[in-house]
């Protein structure tokens, strides 16, 4: 959402910027709901962890634990899923899926 331009500037030019309006509180929206993004990222790579650890252990004791955090890992992450598209829907900005992926 930067308005950077990687051409050179000549005075007189055009900005194809100049008609665009700036909302005052758009900014801060945009940084909750990447704030948002983030902890719904670590919430997946912590369930990864969980689902690896649990692949990985032969301990009937261990993997009784590791189910219970991540079921509530699990559900930590659908209640954050909720309320990021709840956000996202009261603020009137577009929920971004692809900062959801982790790699």
């Amino acid at each position: 959402n930067c308005r950077h331009s990687y051409g050179p500037f000549f005075e007189g030019m055009n900005n194809p910027y100049a008609d665009m309006e700036f909302k005052p509180g758009v900014y801060d929206i945009e940084q909750r709901a990447r704030e948002l993004e983030r902890r719904i990222r670590k919430t997946k790579r912590d369930i990864q962890a969980y689902e690896t650890a649990k692949e990985s252990t032969t301990s009937e004791e261990i993997k009784a634990q590791l189910d219970k955090q991540l079921a509530r890992k699990q559900n930590t992450l659908k209640r954050q899923m909720t309320g990021y598209y709840g956000y996202c829907e009261s603020n009137g900005i577009k929920h971004q899926e692809n900062r959801l992926f982790i790699g």
